[in-house]
């Protein structure tokens, strides 16, 4: 399996309406008038851009029935007003996160609710037809492993590099410089009809890297993915590591090729089905660290 890195380079300002500023906390959520003006790294068509992270875990259960409805048909206006997300800040800024996650950086979505347009940015591109009928299954899982890299467990905003074998995770070396440390991978389900929202992450090669594990002020806010056969403080199962070397067994994923990893399991089962759709975060170093392996 090919893995494409990816970064992408906008801030998340999720809900905004007709004409103003862009949210400096996403983390706030709410909306305010204005255009988005969320700062660009690049043109658009060399795909460097980064989204930030800050989207706060709990809205995956407490939305967990918005989310359903949302998948089962375009995303549209109609559609957004009749999952609910629409009506409370919260529901407005995790639609803001959906839209960044599925559209490209070139489409949006136009929400009205009570006389008032919303504007939600695109961004990453990785259900990009979502518009024009429900969610596949892959795309499901593809969106989900995108929101689920961008959850925080303290609302902090963290740049993300994005890696993972999809085209809309495209990358360029100067990202790859930039973006050396391996935190994790996510993968999951938040779209999963029967049962909870299947959501997983294991920790990455940068927890291994003691310089890091030491240092690293963006690894020290980035806890979704710590943790052993347990849950995290995000509320992810977290298997095992991603990939173990040194052990008989591979680890929670079996297969890894240039930055990403794929097929990755719900448990440290070797014979336990597995994602395909799973998407690797790095991040940056700390200002002025010291630390100089990858690992």
């Amino acid at each position: 399996m090919s893995y494409v890195p990816s970064l992408i380079s906008l801030v998340f300002g999720s809900v905004l309406l007709a004409s103003g500023c862009a949210r400096p906390a996403p983390f706030e959520g709410g909306e305010e008038l204005g255009e988005q003006g969320a700062p660009v790294s690049g043109s658009p068509t060399d795909n460097q851009r980064i989204i930030l992270n800050g989207l706060p875990t709990a809205f995956f259960e407490a939305y967990r029935t918005s989310l359903i409805s949302l998948a089962g048909g375009s995303l549209t206006s109609h559609a957004a007003v009749k999952s609910g997300l629409i009506q409370s800040q919260d529901g407005r800024q995790l639609l803001g996160y959906i839209a960044k996650c599925a559209l490209g950086w070139d489409d949006k979505l136009n929400v009205s609710y009570q006389g008032s347009t919303y504007h939600f940015e695109g961004g990453v591109g990785l259900a990009s037809n979502w518009k024009d009928g429900a969610l596949t299954a892959s795309e499901k899982r593809w969106v989900s492993a995108c929101l689920l890299a961008h959850a925080n467990a303290f609302g902090i905003q963290v740049p993300l590099s994005l890696r993972g074998d999809h085209p809309a995770l495209a990358t360029t070396p100067e990202e790859v410089v930039q973006y050396p440390v391996e935190e994790g991978a996510f993968y999951g389900d938040l779209f999963e009809e029967s049962g909870s929202a299947a959501m997983f992450a294991c920790p990455g090669l940068g927890f291994k890297d003691a310089c890091e594990a030491e240092s690293n002020e963006w690894l020290d806010v980035r806890v979704c993915a710590m943790g052993a056969g347990s849950v995290s403080e995000c509320g992810f199962y977290v298997p095992g590591d991603c990939y173990d070397f040194a052990a008989p067994s591979p680890g929670a994923c079996s297969e890894i090729e240039g930055d990403g990893y794929g097929a990755c399991r719900p448990t440290m089962d070797p014979d336990e089905p597995a994602y395909a759709e799973v998407i690797t975060v790095y991040l940056k170093r700390s200002e002025g660290s010291a630390c100089g392996s990858e690992i």
